[in-house]
């Protein structure tokens, strides 16, 4: 066996452990899913997540803080995702149409905020049909969902919960 195959071994060992933590992780949400339905607390606490991303220095080498940061920032915006479609999902119908229309107006970084939107997207496999920049920060949003499913309408409620500084102008089945 190679060098090549021996690393590439461990990394599908390293993988596997870090499966293993993000489902006891996501089981962990769960519950933190079922107190905030309970108490009515916010899923979106940006304190709370920059208190997780200020630790970073004292835990990893400064040369990898950026992709750490990402790494968390990713975990975080998918346990948030998971929240949503646990507290979401009983709580609204589906919408009854095959795409979703928006227009939004973007305050501050509009460049952060569309990426939001389309990671948020990509998590949750709704293809994007339509990006236009219109003017004045404003933009026009359209992606596909089926009736059926309930993820077109998390994706509109996280969009709203938490892409900083963006309104919803309108929004058309």
């Amino acid at each position: 066996m190679g060098e090549l195959e021996k690393l590439r071994q461990e990394l599908a060992a390293i993988d596997q452990e870090l499966l293993d933590q993000f489902a006891k992780r996501m089981r962990t949400i769960e519950k933190v899913a079922a107190y905030k339905g309970q108490t009515g607390a916010s899923i979106f606490v940006p304190e709370q997540e920059e208190r997780v991303l200020g630790q970073l220095p004292d835990q990893i080498p400064p040369d990898l803080t950026i992709y750490a940061r990402a790494f968390l920032r990713t975990l975080m915006r998918l346990s948030r995702e998971r929240q949503y479609q646990l507290l979401l999902d009983t709580a609204h119908s589906p919408s009854s149409s095959v795409s979703l229309r928006i227009q939004g107006l973007c305050e501050g970084s509009a460049a952060r905020s569309l990426s939001l939107i389309l990671s948020i997207l990509s998590d949750l496999e709704l293809p994007l049909l339509d990006l236009q920049s219109l003017h004045n920060g404003a933009f026009h949003l359209e992606f596909a969902t089926h009736p059926t499913d309930p993820r077109g309408m998390r994706a509109l409620h996280q969009i709203q919960q938490e892409a900083g500084g963006i309104h919803l102008l309108d929004g058309s089945d």
